[in-house]
Parts: C-alpha cells; sequence; structure tokens
C-alpha cells in the first residue's frame, strides 16, 4: 500500500469521522453502518478503483454462500457448499496473486517461453480472502448469528483492519455493529485511538522508514557482491526491526481508528521479540493469523491427536502454506518451511527435555534471557529469506553472517579504535569500503530498537487501563505490564504532541506498509 499519510489523515479520516459522528446524531442513525461501508469501498477505491468491483464480488459471493449454509439444518448443511465456496475464493487468490509465479516455474522447468502480462495484486486480497474462508467453515459449523448483508459488508470492508489485517473472526465485530446502529462516539475512545495512532505512525514513520534505509543497502547490494560479516549482520537486523515496526504500526493504527469508531479489534501483536521459544514467537508474532493457522489449518489436518511424527508433518505443512501465504516465491516458502522446522524442533526439545510450558515459565532471568536471546537470532535469520528477492541473494546474505565471506569493518572505525586498530589488521580483519551506508548510524538504530523492543512496554501495555483491544493480557504479558501506564495529562499530552509533530514533519514521502504486499 502506498501510504501518502496527507491525505489520510487531514482527509478520508477527518471526513469519515464527521460523517459519522453527524449521522449518528440524528433519527437516521441506522445509516451509520452504510456510511462506514461506502467509505470503506472509496478507501480501497484510492489504491485501485478498478479493483472495488472485485472486493464487492468476493463480498457478495461469499455472503450468499454463508447465508446459505447459516440457514440450513445441522444435518442439512452440505458440505460440497462449503467446499465449492473455499475453492472459488482459493482460484480469485490464485489468480492474481500465484499466477505469475505459476508461470516462470513453468518456463524454467520446461524451457518454454510462456508469456503473460503482469497480474496485478489487488490490495489486501489475501487478507480479505482468508477471512471469509473463516466465515464460510463458521458457517458450515452452526457458529453464526443472524446477521444481514449491510452488516456482513462492514465486516469484511471495514477500512482500518482491511489492508493489513488483524484477521478478524465473524463473532469478534459482529456483536460489536449488529443492532440498531453503531456506537458512538466518545471523548474517551478518541483520545487513546489518537493516542494509539500517533504511537503507530511514530513506528512507522520514524523508526521503520529510517531503519529500512539500511535493510534496503545490504539486500540492494547483495548481487553480484560478497556481503561481509558485519554488513550481512546489520541488512539482516535493519529489516528484522524494519518490519517489526511498520507491521506493528500498522496494527496500532488499524486498532487505534477503530476505536475512534466504538469498534474494538482483535490484539495481532504482543512483543514478539520477548519470546522465549518459537512457539510462543507465534503466540505473539501476527496473533490472528497464527490463530486461524492453527484454527483452519493445523487442527483440520489432526493436529497433534494422530501421533507425534504426524504432529511434526502438520506443522512443516501448515508453516509451508502459511509462507505461500505471505508470497509468492520460493524465499516465502523457505521461510515458513524453516519456521516449520524450527516449531518441530521446539517440540522435539520439550519432548526430549519433558519440559511443559508452565515449567518453561520457571525459568531464571538468565535462562529467559538466552532463550529470548536464540530465539531472536533463529527468527532474525528466518527473516532474510521473507526479504531477499531471490533464494541466491538470501543464501548469500546467511554466508555473510555466519563468516564465509569475511570480517571487513569501515575504514572511519579503524581511526576510532586507537591502538586497537593495528592488532585487528594483524590478524585478518580488513578496514575498507563498507556496504551499509553509515555503519555507526545503522549500530545506533539498531541499538535504540533492541532497548524498545526488549526494555519497554508495548503500546497494548502501555494503554492497558483503556482495554483498546478486544482481548485481555496473556499470563505471560501481565509479567511484563510496567507501571508506565498513559493516563490524560499534561505533560503526557506535550509529549503526545511532540511526537505527532515529528511524524508530520516526517511526511516527506510516500512509503510503503511492507505487508500490504503480501
Amino acid at each position: 500500500m502506498l501510504f501518502n499519510s496527507y491525505v489520510f489523515l487531514f482527509a478520508f479520516l477527518p471526513i469519515t469521522l464527521l460523517g459519522y459522528y453527524l449521522i449518528g446524531k440524528t433519527k437516521y442513525a441506522r445509516l451509520t453502518i452504510p456510511w462506514l461501508v461506502a467509505a470503506s469501498l472509496v478507501f480501497y477505491g484510492l489504491y485501485n478503483p478498478f479493483h472495488i468491483p472485485l472486493i464487492i464480488f468476493s463480498i457478495a459471493f461469499n455472503f450468499a454462500i454463508g447465508i446459505t449454509l447459516t440457514r440450513q439444518n445441522e444435518s442439512d448443511r452440505s458440505k460440497l457448499l462449503l467446499v465449492s465456496g473455499i475453492t472459488i475464493n482459493l482460484i480469485l487468490l490464485g489468480y492474481f496473486k500465484y499466477t505469475n509465479f505459476f508461470i516462470d516455474n513453468v518456463n524454467i522447468l520446461f524451457k518454454s517461453d510462456l508469456i503473460l502480462n503482469t497480474i496485478i495484486l489487488p490490495l489486501g486480497i489475501s487478507f480479505f480472502t482468508i477471512q471469509q474462508i473463516a466465515y464460510l467453515v463458521d458457517a458450515y459449523r452452526g457458529e453464526l448469528g443472524k446477521h444481514n448483508f449491510i452488516d456482513y459488508c462492514l465486516f469484511v470492508a471495514f477500512f482500518p483492519k482491511l489492508i493489513s489485517g488483524p484477521i478478524v473472526r465473524f463473532n469478534e465485530i459482529m456483536p460489536q455493529i449488529v443492532r440498531p446502529h453503531l456506537p458512538g462516539i466518545t471523548k474517551q475512545n478518541m483520545a487513546v485511538g489518537i493516542t494509539i495512532v500517533i504511537f503507530g505512525l511514530f513506528k512507522k514513520v520514524i523508526l521503520a522508514d529510517n531503519i529500512g534505509i539500511y535493510a534496503d543497502s545490504v539486500f540492494g547490494a547483495v548481487m553480484g557482491n560478497p556481503i561481509s560479516f558485519f554488513d550481512a549482520w546489520i541488512g539482516a537486523l535493519a529489516y528484522t526491526f524494519q518490519l517489526y515496526f511498520d507491521f506493528s504500526g500498522y496494527c496500532d493504527i488499524a486498532i487505534g481508528i477503530a476505536l475512534m469508531f466504538g469498534i474494538r479489534l482483535p490484539l495481532n501483536f504482543f512483543s514478539p521479540y520477548l519470546a522465549t521459544s518459537i512457539i510462543d514467537f507465534w503466540r505473539r508474532w501476527h496473533i490472528t493469523l497464527s490463530r486461524f493457522i492453527r484454527d483452519y489449518l493445523y487442527i483440520p489436518l489432526g493436529g497433534n491427536r494422530k501421533g507425534f511424527s504426524r504432529q511434526i508433518l502438520n506443522l512443516l505443512v501448515v508453516m509451508a502454506i502459511a509462507g505461500l501465504w505471505h508470497g509468492a516465491g520460493w524465499t516465502f516458502i523457505v521461510w515458513g518451511t524453516l519456521h516449520g522446522l524450527y516449531l518441530a524442533i521446539n517440540h522435539v526439545w520439550r519432548r526430549l527435555t519433558k519440559k511443559s510450558r508452565q515449567a518453561e515459565k520457571s525459568h531464571t532471568i538468565w535462562g529467559n534471557a538466552i532463550s529470548i536471546f536464540v530465539t531472536f537470532i533463529a527468527v532474525t535469520v528466518a527473516w532474510v529469506f521473507f526479504r531477499a528477492d531471490t533464494l541466491t541473494a538470501a543464501i548469500e546474505i546467511v554466508k555473510g553472517m555466519i563468516g564465509m565471506n569475511g570480517f571487513i569493518l569501515p575504514a572511519s572505525l579503524y581511526d576510532m579504535l586507537g591502538i586497537l586498530g593495528p592488532p585487528l589488521k594483524n590478524i585478518g580483519v580488513a578496514f575498507t569500503g563498507i556496504v551499509t551506508a553509515s555503519p555507526i548510524s545503522a549500530g545506533i538504530w539498531i541499538f535504540v530498537s533492541l532497548v524498545i523492543c526488549w526494555f519497554l512496554p508495548n503500546v497494548q501495555e502501555y494503554m492497558s487501563n483503556f482495554n483498546p483491544t478486544l482481548d485481555s493480557f496473556t499470563e505471560e504479558g501481565e509479567k511484563h505490564l510496567w507501571r508506565m501506564r498513559w493516563d490524560p495529562s499534561f505533560w503526557r499530552t506535550v509529549v503526545l504532541g511532540v511526537m505527532a509533530t515529528v511524524v508530520v514533519l516526517g511526511l516527506t514521502h510516500v512509503s510503503e506498509f511492507i505487508y500490504s504486499r503480501f
């Protein structure tokens, strides 16, 4: 998604909020839902108006299937109808997202020369497709309440979460909107929502976009250039934090804007770089996607009910699918499979050491620190495949990370090291040009990012006095709830105003939310 913040912040959102507020104050308050549906479609059309018919077709088709399933008795519900609905969704997603990938691989495999014009990926199609697949499955299971078409349109197309999630379940959102009209705007929801949006924008505009420069310089130079140890780690760590601040920033923005309209979205991030294992990581990173994978892929495949070997196979399969869902490329499939292997190793380790989840919680401080560090490094290595344009490029970065391409320090560091410089040269450490622009600045950005992710409360913890999301905090999360929580005060308002000013001054270019590509 190309993120033109000026247009969004100063035009679309205020107009939508004002119309929502004014309609809600009249006898036509029931029109607040149609108003938000229309605004959401306009928002979607700002990127490419030609894709509006696509999302309308998707909504209408899935509603027709879903409402048919809900009106049938349990014994009459047709599995064929469910399978047909899911198949059409997958064909639609497959055509737009995977056709070019399929043709490229056919050309490589058979040395053919098939040519197809590039298909433009509709914004958010991965997200609204799997959300509606979950809706169809829930309808088949008889888990849905009564609803009408316009309510369903808002459930799918609600603009704060349309582009990159969170992936919401029908029974999370529908009870909030199936009423004579949506809840009105309140001062508290506006204050909390604006605060969360400012934090989200700060993550995106100031943190993600600035640290992303160093990731781009390394990953952009990898083809044809051996990447040294320090360059490789700078690039990998920079992307690790760029992706986190970019995606978690988007989710904060989505949660904050939804709250302004009186709607609470589910939690999607909870300090994932504090995870003590890969299992724990997937409970904290992209929580709503992890939940979808568990409930609609892993468990239907048998989960852990058919023996340990089958459990490991299921983990590998669903994580490879998760990788493919993220993008049409072998790098994404390898990333997903790698995480599947991580999860398999995690389960094998638990089995060998006979450690339960409760036992893992009882680790000492140093034990937790080591677990967090090891998990973080494993996740960082996997992100290399997620970011690289090709498998060859990813492998070159990994080779650099393990020192196979040598240890080269920036020439500017030689004089700074003083008497330590010559001994390092004598043992083979080179001081020459380095791929990363301003490596010292890159190191500072990475260090600041580490401090934020490891030692500061996340936004949802900070705002926990006001319960901005649907979810209550997990037991693990309660341990990290700091005393530093947001309450209206003069100095907090001043700090927030400074952050907002810095964000506005930073809006000097059109930037992209990374997950809008997927």
